[in-house]
């Protein structure tokens, strides 16, 4: 507008880095179908991921630290046992228990 391009005082530089690799990694997910972030192995989730013990995720703490970390109950599955769905899945299965996540 005006010529003048957007700029927000309260920009950091560390924000504009996080706002490229965010980009940068949904271009990736859109050419190849492989997140890609900073250079850190996005392992996909299977249907089995959360029953070996644990759903794999990314953690982005800040442009310079995303790491894959394991987490045993990232879906909090006490709580979604706990609500009153009747899902297809579940009656078929006969288990009740979410294990998906």
């Amino acid at each position: 507008m005006l010529g003048v391009e957007y700029m927000n005082p309260l920009e950091t530089d560390s924000d504009r880095k996080m706002s490229k690799l965010m980009v940068n990694m949904w271009v990736n997910f859109a050419r190849t179908g492989k997140p890609v972030f900073g250079g850190v192995d996005w392992v996909p989730v299977s249907p089995t991921s959360g029953v070996s013990g644990g759903l794999s995720h990314l953690h982005i703490g800040s442009p310079d630290e995303a790491r894959t970390v394991t987490s045993p109950d990232l879906g909090h599955r006490d709580f979604w046992d706990s609500l009153p769905i009747n899902e297809p899945a579940n009656l078929f299965a006969g288990t009740g228990r979410h294990t998906e996540f």
